[in-house]
């Protein structure tokens, strides 16, 4: 896509949204697969949420980066994904974050 879009005068970049939708479907077939291999417990579904949310957020900073970037509009929805998984994590009674990380 990028070499047509280089071919064809190289204006706006259209091919990001392409690239973009590649990108998120190998992110959730990498979190699908990491999630899989985790053993059963309170942190298997907390660590899902944290990766997916992640992910969401990568794409939100992607598409402001990608776009208009007056405001860091990210900031609010980041700030939302945050505070959802650490109430999960509290709920679940996940103790850290050093605890997700393996």
């Amino acid at each position: 896509m990028t070499v047509i879009w280089a071919l064809t005068g190289s204006g706006y970049y259209w091919p990001m949204s392409v690239w973009l939708g590649a990108a998120v479907t190998v992110a959730l077939h990498a979190i699908g697969w990491r999630v899989a291999r985790l053993p059963k417990g309170p942190r298997r579904p907390v660590e899902a949420h944290a990766l997916t949310a992640s992910t969401i957020g990568l794409v939100l900073v992607m598409l402001w980066a990608l776009t208009d970037r007056d405001v860091f509009w990210p900031a609010w929805p980041l700030l939302g994904l945050s505070a959802v998984v650490a109430a999960h994590a509290a709920r679940d009674g996940v103790a850290g974050l050093d605890q997700l990380r393996h």
